[in-house]
Protein backbone atom coordinates (compact mmCIF):
# COMPACT_ATOMS: atom_id res chain seq x y z
CA UNK A 1 0.00 0.00 0.00
CA UNK A 2 1.30 3.14 -0.77
CA UNK A 3 3.03 5.11 2.39
CA UNK A 4 1.37 8.43 2.20
CA UNK A 5 -1.96 7.02 3.18
CA UNK A 6 0.08 5.29 6.24
CA UNK A 7 1.17 8.97 7.30
CA UNK A 8 -0.46 11.00 9.50
CA UNK A 9 -0.99 14.66 9.25
CA UNK A 10 1.97 16.01 11.09
CA UNK A 11 4.26 13.64 8.95
CA UNK A 12 2.65 14.89 5.72
CA UNK A 13 3.03 18.77 7.08
CA UNK A 14 6.96 17.94 8.08
CA UNK A 15 7.47 16.23 4.63
CA UNK A 16 5.66 19.48 2.66
CA UNK A 17 7.61 21.63 5.07
CA UNK A 18 10.75 19.74 3.95
CA UNK A 19 9.73 20.57 0.04
CA UNK A 20 8.99 24.14 0.54
CA UNK A 21 11.63 25.22 3.17
CA UNK A 22 14.58 25.78 1.24
CA UNK A 23 12.37 27.99 -1.84
CA UNK A 24 11.37 30.11 1.29
CA UNK A 25 14.52 30.63 2.95
CA UNK A 26 15.94 31.78 -0.70
CA UNK A 27 12.95 34.07 -0.96
CA UNK A 28 13.45 35.68 2.83
CA UNK A 29 17.43 35.93 1.78
CA UNK A 30 16.43 37.88 -1.35
CA UNK A 31 13.93 40.49 0.21
CA UNK A 32 16.05 40.89 2.62
CA UNK A 33 19.12 41.33 0.77
CA UNK A 34 17.29 42.99 -2.35
CA UNK A 35 19.35 46.30 -2.28
CA UNK A 36 23.07 44.46 -2.53
CA UNK A 37 22.10 42.37 -4.77
CA UNK A 38 20.23 44.66 -7.10
CA UNK A 39 23.70 46.53 -7.09
CA UNK A 40 25.87 43.52 -8.05
CA UNK A 41 23.58 42.41 -10.82
CA UNK A 42 23.19 45.29 -12.02
CA UNK A 43 27.31 45.61 -12.23
CA UNK A 44 28.15 42.88 -13.76
CA UNK A 45 27.72 44.06 -17.40
CA UNK A 46 30.05 46.83 -16.81
CA UNK A 47 32.69 44.07 -15.10
CA UNK A 48 32.35 41.62 -17.96
CA UNK A 49 32.90 44.65 -20.38
CA UNK A 50 36.00 46.25 -18.52
CA UNK A 51 37.42 42.26 -18.38
CA UNK A 52 40.00 40.27 -20.30
CA UNK A 53 39.12 36.87 -18.50
CA UNK A 54 36.29 35.84 -16.12
CA UNK A 55 36.91 33.17 -13.89
CA UNK A 56 34.46 31.00 -11.49
CA UNK A 57 34.95 28.48 -9.47
CA UNK A 58 37.90 26.38 -12.14
CA UNK A 59 35.79 27.85 -15.07
CA UNK A 60 37.87 30.84 -16.91
CA UNK A 61 36.06 32.35 -20.20
CA UNK A 62 38.99 34.88 -22.28
CA UNK A 63 37.01 37.13 -23.46
CA UNK A 64 38.10 39.41 -26.58
CA UNK A 65 37.76 43.02 -26.82
CA UNK A 66 35.38 43.79 -30.46
CA UNK A 67 35.51 47.38 -31.91
CA UNK A 68 32.15 48.83 -31.91
CA UNK A 69 33.82 50.51 -35.41
CA UNK A 70 33.56 48.38 -37.89
CA UNK A 71 35.16 49.26 -41.16
CA UNK A 72 33.15 49.09 -45.05
CA UNK A 73 34.83 46.67 -47.12
CA UNK A 74 36.19 49.04 -49.14
CA UNK A 75 38.19 50.61 -46.09
CA UNK A 76 39.37 47.35 -45.44
CA UNK A 77 40.83 46.55 -48.54
CA UNK A 78 42.80 49.46 -47.95
CA UNK A 79 43.98 48.72 -45.22
CA UNK A 80 44.90 45.15 -46.02
CA UNK A 81 48.52 44.84 -46.62
CA UNK A 82 49.82 48.85 -45.81
CA UNK A 83 53.25 48.23 -43.47
CA UNK A 84 53.32 49.98 -40.08
CA UNK A 85 55.51 52.68 -41.77
CA UNK A 86 52.25 54.03 -43.82
CA UNK A 87 49.54 53.19 -41.40
CA UNK A 88 51.87 55.75 -39.13
CA UNK A 89 51.81 58.19 -42.26
CA UNK A 90 48.26 58.07 -42.29
CA UNK A 91 48.10 59.07 -39.19
CA UNK A 92 50.58 61.51 -38.73
CA UNK A 93 50.25 63.39 -41.98
CA UNK A 94 47.67 66.08 -41.64
CA UNK A 95 46.84 66.16 -45.69
CA UNK A 96 48.84 67.85 -48.22
CA UNK A 97 52.59 67.60 -47.92
CA UNK A 98 55.22 69.45 -49.90
CA UNK A 99 58.79 69.23 -50.07
CA UNK A 100 61.08 72.39 -50.39
CA UNK A 101 64.23 70.01 -51.29
CA UNK A 102 64.96 69.92 -55.02
CA UNK A 103 65.45 65.54 -54.40
CA UNK A 104 61.90 64.62 -54.55
CA UNK A 105 62.88 61.19 -53.49
CA UNK A 106 63.05 61.87 -49.51
CA UNK A 107 58.72 62.91 -50.17
CA UNK A 108 58.17 60.12 -52.82
CA UNK A 109 59.73 57.14 -50.85
CA UNK A 110 58.00 58.26 -47.60
CA UNK A 111 54.42 58.45 -49.46
CA UNK A 112 55.37 55.53 -52.20
CA UNK A 113 53.10 52.84 -50.64
CA UNK A 114 50.06 55.12 -49.95
CA UNK A 115 50.18 56.24 -53.56
CA UNK A 116 50.53 52.39 -54.58
CA UNK A 117 47.06 51.79 -52.33
CA UNK A 118 45.55 54.92 -53.92
CA UNK A 119 45.35 56.54 -50.86
CA UNK A 120 47.89 59.35 -51.44
CA UNK A 121 48.35 61.45 -55.23
CA UNK A 122 50.76 63.20 -56.45
CA UNK A 123 50.51 67.09 -56.61
CA UNK A 124 51.72 68.66 -60.36
CA UNK A 125 55.01 70.89 -59.11
CA UNK A 126 52.69 73.78 -60.79
CA UNK A 127 49.94 73.04 -58.85
CA UNK A 128 52.02 73.65 -55.18
CA UNK A 129 51.24 76.09 -53.56
CA UNK A 130 52.90 79.26 -52.47
CA UNK A 131 55.65 79.28 -49.91
CA UNK A 132 55.86 81.97 -47.31
CA UNK A 133 59.77 82.23 -47.11
CA UNK A 134 59.56 81.78 -51.10
CA UNK A 135 61.55 78.73 -51.23
CA UNK A 136 60.73 76.78 -54.62
CA UNK A 137 58.49 73.59 -53.78
CA UNK A 138 59.46 70.50 -56.04
CA UNK A 139 57.03 67.65 -54.65
CA UNK A 140 53.87 67.46 -52.83
CA UNK A 141 51.27 64.67 -52.26
CA UNK A 142 47.96 64.79 -51.13
CA UNK A 143 44.91 61.80 -49.94
CA UNK A 144 42.60 60.92 -52.24
CA UNK A 145 38.96 60.55 -50.98
CA UNK A 146 39.62 57.05 -50.22
CA UNK A 147 42.89 57.94 -48.06
CA UNK A 148 40.93 60.73 -46.25
CA UNK A 149 38.03 57.85 -45.04
CA UNK A 150 40.55 55.70 -44.16
CA UNK A 151 42.14 58.38 -41.94
CA UNK A 152 39.35 59.34 -40.28
CA UNK A 153 38.19 55.69 -39.69
CA UNK A 154 41.83 54.89 -37.85
CA UNK A 155 41.48 58.12 -35.41
CA UNK A 156 38.14 56.59 -34.92
CA UNK A 157 39.28 54.01 -33.67
CA UNK A 158 42.05 55.44 -31.79
CA UNK A 159 39.36 57.61 -30.28
CA UNK A 160 37.56 54.74 -29.09
CA UNK A 161 40.77 53.26 -27.64
CA UNK A 162 41.73 56.39 -25.73
CA UNK A 163 37.88 56.33 -24.08
CA UNK A 164 38.80 52.98 -22.53
CA UNK A 165 41.46 54.20 -20.64
CA UNK A 166 40.61 55.35 -17.47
Amino acid sequence: MNDNLKKSGWEIAIDLLKVIAWPIVVLLIIILYWNPIYLVIDEIPNTINKSEAITIGSLSLKIAKKSTLQPSEKIKKALQGLSPEAIHMLIVSNGHSQYFSSDTTYGKEHYKELIAAGLYKEIEQKHLGPDPDHRERYYGVKPTELGSEVTDYLMKILMELLKEID
